[in-house]
């Protein structure tokens, strides 16, 4: 079943309340053995219009809030952050003060153990003889030695000028 929308049953319950007041002015009504009178009926009709209105109302409010909100929170971002930052370095060293203001103190990184170490060197080493790049002293080492070559002029065309 599908759901109506808000603005739809506004829509709807006014219709209807001033239908009522239009054709049925004075007409009681019975709902399961109670009988309501003409001015009751409208009046019921008129408060569920009200607190159908009511929602349709808070709802925008709601909507305008949280725009506004996103909006405080996006232009303000940068300087919660710094604020945060230098609350954790004035008080790193007091988990109790940080706790106070929300926050939690910055982890540190552990030193890396000696295996870690010795895989970083090995994966740095072989993927400098995969690439095959040199530092600037083993490019330096490197010297050419040419020998033997003979260089034969090419005559074209003469130009003419």
């Amino acid at each position: 079943m599908a759901t109506r929308s808000q603005k739809s049953v506004i829509e709807e319950l006014s219709l209807l309340a001033e239908a009522l007041a239009k054709h049925f002015p004075n007409t009681p009504f019975i709902e399961e053995s109670k009988t309501y009178s003409g001015p009751e009926v409208i009046a019921q009709v008129q408060a569920i219009l009200g607190s159908a209105q009511a929602v349709s109302n808070a709802r925008g409010t709601l909507a305008d809030a949280i725009r506004d909100d996103r909006v405080m929170q996006a232009n303000n971002a940068q300087f919660l952050r710094h604020l945060r930052s230098m609350l954790r370095g004035a008080y790193s060293g007091n988990s109790s003060t940080l706790a106070e203001f929300g926050l939690e103190p910055v982890k540190t990184r552990p030193p890396p153990t000696n295996d870690e170490l010795l895989l970083r060197v090995a994966k740095s080493l072989a993927t400098r003889k995969k690439r095959r790049t040199m530092g600037k002293r083993q490019k330096a080492a490197i010297k050419g030695n040419v020998t033997g070559v003979v260089i034969t002029p090419v005559e074209g065309p003469a130009r003419k000028k």
